[in-house]
């Protein structure tokens, strides 16, 4: 019992029973060719698939449009905030308030622009 016969020795020798044989380079760039083609075609959507893309796209639109949003009433706040305090110093006569103001515009304009810029 324990020997093989010729038949199922044959059948173990046969290389498309084993598994590990390699793949020819010809097959894999075929392959590779044939994957590169069926993702060129257009991909036709459901209408439930076309009706999420939309809800998914216009709620980035909406948080892009909020962000900007806090972001221009940051800079608004900013920059109300240096014209009282500089409204403030000019006021209670300052000393070297030509400077002073001079100085306080610069910063913020320099404020404003780093905001704008994306450098908070």
């Amino acid at each position: 019992g324990d020997s093989e016969t010729g038949k199922e020795k044959a059948d173990n020798d046969n290389p498309s029973n084993d598994q590990s044989v390699p793949v020819s380079l010809e097959e894999l760039i075929a392959k590779e060719e044939a994957e590169k083609r069926e993702a060129e075609k257009p991909k036709f959507f459901t209408k439930e698939e076309r009706a999420k893309l939309a809800l998914e796209k216009r709620q980035q639109e909406v948080e892009e449009l909020w962000r900007k949003q806090e972001q221009e009433r940051h800079v608004r706040d900013e920059f109300d905030m240096k014209a009282m305090e500089e409204a403030r110093n000019h006021y209670n006569g300052a000393t070297g308030e030509t400077a002073t103001i001079a100085s306080n515009t610069s910063n913020v304009i320099s404020a404003v622009r780093g905001i704008v810029m994306g450098r908070d």
